[in-house]
C-alpha cells in the first residue's frame, strides 16, 4: 500500500487527473458493481420459486435476473469509454510535458541520465502508465465489494461469512506477500533491460570502431554478463509468478469446497436453503474473480509501473543547474551588447574557462577563435545559458543574462551549428516552425541569396527535405538553417563552426552573408577558418581555456596567436581541398 500511494502521488504530480472523466470512471464503476451484486441475488430468487412451484415469481425474477445483466454491461461500457478518455488525456499531457521539458535541459544533464532511461521514459514508459486511473478506481470499488460480499453471505449464516472471511483473507496475505518477491526481481529485470538498450544503442553509434577493431567477441562477453543477469531476474520473477498463480488458486478452491462443505451441512439441519447454497456459491465465485482482478491485475500493472512512474516523474523534475536562477527582466528592447566579466568556468572537476573578459558590440562581425579544446564551445553554450559559469558575470545590455525571461531570450538569441538539423518536411514548413508569415520567410531568403535555388527545385519552397537533408547541398541547408535563425528576430546571432564543411567559394558566399547580417545584428562566429577570421570585425582568441588577444585582424597582425591559427588553418584548408 505505501508503494502504491508514493506512485500515485508522483504520478499525480507529472500528470493531475481529469475530474470529468475520473468522475466518469468511478460512478460507471460503482453502478456496475451494484448490477453485478445483484445477479446471485436475483438468481437465487429464480432457484427459491422454482423449488418453491411458483412459476409466475420465477418469471419475474428471470426478468431482474436479465436487467441486471443489462444495467451491468452498459455500465461497463461507460466505464470503459471514461477510461478510454482518460488515459488518451494522460498520455497526451504525458507527452507534451516531456517534450517541453526536454527543451530545458542543461549540458549537465547527460551525467545525470542515461540516454536509454530518456528514450524509456518519453516513449514506452508513458504508454505503459497511461490506464492507473482506472486500475485505482477498479482497486477501491473491487475492495469494497469483497466487502459487501462478506457482509452479504455472512447474513446467510455467520459460519459461512467466516468460512468466506477466512479464504479471502488468505489469498489476500499471500499475494502480497508474493508480490513483494515479484516486484524485487521485476526492478532488477528492468535495471537490466535498460543496460541492454544501452548496449544496442552504443554498438549502432559504434559500428565502424567494432568493426576495425575487430571487437565484436569482446563485446558480445560485455552484453552476454548483463544479459544473463537480466535473464537470471526474469527467471526469479517468472518462478514466484507461477508458484502465486497455482498457490492462489488452490486457496480459492479449498475456499469453495469449505463452502460446499458447510452449507451441505447446515442444509441437513434444517438451517439453510437451496436457493442460499446458489446465493452463496455465486457470491463467492464472484468474490474469486473480484480477488483474481483486483489483485492480480490492477495492483499487479500499479506496481509494475512504479519503474515507468519513477522515470517520468525524474525526468519532469530534473532541474537544470541554472533552475535556481529567477528570471525577472521581461524587457523585449534588447540592443545586442554582450560583456563577459572574468568568467570562469569547470566541467566534471576540471578548468574549462579561466578569467575570460571580453565585450562583444552590435553592428560587428565576432569571431570567436582558438584550437580544438581552447573553450569556444563553452564561451557558446554559456551564452546560450546551457552552462552556467563557475563564477563572473555575462551581461547583456548591462543586464546578467539569468535576469532575463525565458520568452525575452529565447527571442533575442539565437543558434546555428554545423549540425544544424532541417526537418524531413518542406523548406516553407521548416521556416514557418519559427515565422508562419510566408512573404517575411521569402524576404529573408532573398536577402541571404537563395531564393532563386530554393524556386529552381522541383516543388520550390514545396520541396520536402529528404532525411539528413540528403536532397539539398551543404551550403543551402546551413543557409536555411540561418535563414531559421534571422526569423526569429533574434538581436544575437551566433553561429558555431557552420562554415567547417564548405568549400573555400562556398565560405566566401557565407562569410558576405554574415558581414550583411551584422549591420543590423551582433553577430558571434566560431571558426577556425581563416577566410573567417580575415574579414571579421572583431577578433577574440581563447587558448587553453583562457582569452589571449583581443582586437581586429590587423591590429592582431604580429600576434603568435593569431599567426599560428591563421597558418594551421591554411594548411588544414589545403589537404583539406586536396582529398
Amino acid at each position: 500500500m505505501r508503494l502504491m500511494i508514493d506512485t500515485y502521488k508522483k504520478y499525480w504530480s507529472c500528470i493531475k487527473p481529469h475530474k470529468g472523466y475520473y468522475t466518469m470512471i468511478f460512478v460507471s464503476k460503482v453502478l456496475a458493481v451494484i448490477a453485478s451484486i445483484l445477479l446471485p441475488f436475483t438468481a437465487s430468487g429464480i432457484v427459491k420459486y422454482l423449488t418453491l412451484g411458483d412459476y409466475q415469481k420465477a418469471l419475474k425474477w428471470i426478468f431482474y435476473f436479465f436487467a441486471a445483466a443489462t444495467a451491468k454491461v452498459i455500465f461497463y461500457y461507460w466505464n470503459y469509454k471514461g477510461g478510454a478518455l482518460d488515459s488518451n488525456y494522460c498520455y497526451t499531457g504525458l507527452k507534451k510535458k516531456v517534450f517541453n521539458k526536454l527543451t530545458t535541459y542543461d549540458l549537465e544533464f547527460s551525467k545525470h541520465k542515461d540516454i536509454d532511461e530518456v528514450l524509456q521514459g518519453s516513449s514506452s514508459d508513458i504508454w505503459k502508465v497511461v490506464g492507473i486511473n482506472d486500475n485505482l478506481s477498479d482497486i477501491i470499488i473491487g475492495f469494497i465489494r469483497i466487502i459487501v460480499i462478506v457482509i452479504l453471505t455472512a447474513l446467510t449464516s455467520p459460519l459461512v461469512g467466516l468460512v468466506v472471511f477466512l479464504f479471502s483473507s488468505l489469498y489476500v496475505i499471500f499475494m502480497m506477500i508474493f508480490n513483494e518477491k515479484i516486484v524485487k526481481y521485476l526492478n532488477k529485470q528492468r535495471k537490466y533491460q535498460d543496460k541492454i538498450a544501452g548496449v544496442f544503442l552504443e554498438e549502432l553509434s559504434s559500428l565502424e570502431e567494432i568493426k576495425v577493431y575487430d571487437m565484436q567477441d569482446k563485446y558480445y562477453n560485455y552484453f552476454n554478463t548483463i544479459n544473463k543477469k537480466f535473464c537470471h531476474n526474469y527467471r526469479m520473477k517468472r518462478r514466484y509468478h507461477d508458484i502465486q498463480f497455482n498457490f492462489l488458486q488452490l486457496i480459492l478452491d479449498l475456499g469453495e469446497v469449505s463452502i460446499y462443505a458447510v452449507t451441505l451441512f447446515l442444509l441437513f439441519q434444517n438451517a439453510y436453503t437451496v436457493d442460499k447454497i446458489v446465493l452463496v456459491i455465486g457470491y463467492f465465485t464472484m468474490m474469486n474473480q473480484e480477488l483474481k482482478y483486483v489483485l492480480q491485475t490492477c495492483v499487479k500493472n500499479v506496481i509494475d509501473c512504479r519503474v515507468s512512474v519513477e522515470r517520468i516523474y525524474s525526468l519532469l523534475n530534473y532541474r537544470p543547474k541554472n533552475s535556481k536562477v529567477t528570471n525577472t527582466v521581461n524587457e523585449d528592447d534588447i540592443k545586442g551588447i554582450l560583456e563577459f566579466g572574468h568568467v570562469y568556468s569547470s566541467y566534471q572537476d576540471k578548468q574549462v574557462l579561466k578569467d575570460v573578459t571580453f565585450k562583444v558590440k552590435p553592428n560587428e562581425l565576432t569571431a570567436i577563435v582558438g584550437r580544438s579544446g581552447s573553450g569556444k564551445s563553452t564561451i557558446l553554450n554559456i551564452i546560450l545559458r546551457l552552462i552556467k559559469p563557475d563564477s563572473g558575470n555575462v551581461l547583456i545590455d548591462k543586464e546578467d543574462i539569468y535576469n532575463y525571461t525565458n520568452d525575452v531570450y529565447k527571442t533575442n538569441v539565437s543558434v546555428v551549428t554545423q549540425k544544424s538539423i532541417l526537418f524531413n518536411m518542406s523548406i516553407r514548413d521548416n521556416l514557418s516552425l519559427v515565422d508562419s508569415n510566408f512573404k517575411r520567410i521569402q524576404e529573408v531568403c532573398m536577402r541571404l541569396g537563395i531564393h532563386n535555388e530554393i524556386l529552381s527545385l522541383p516543388k520550390g519552397y514545396n520541396t520536402v527535405i529528404e532525411e539528413n537533408s540528403s536532397n539539398i547541398s551543404t551550403r543551402l541547408k546551413q543557409l536555411l538553417s540561418i535563414a531559421r535563425s534571422i526569423l526569429t528576430n533574434a538581436e544575437i546571432l551566433l553561429f558555431d563552426e557552420v562554415t567547417s564543411s564548405l568549400d573555400a567559394s562556398n565560405t566566401k558566399k557565407v562569410v558576405k552573408v554574415f558581414k550583411e547580417l551584422s549591420k543590423d545584428h551582433t553577430v558571434i562566429i566560431i571558426t577556425h577558418k581563416k577566410e573567417v577570421m580575415n574579414k571579421a570585425d572583431h577578433l577574440i582568441i581563447v587558448d587553453k581555456g583562457k582569452k589571449v588577444a583581443d582586437g581586429t585582424p590587423k591590429s592582431l597582425e604580429n600576434n603568435k596567436y593569431y599567426l599560428n591559427l591563421r597558418d594551421s588553418s591554411s594548411v588544414s584548408n589545403n589537404n583539406l581541398s586536396g582529398v
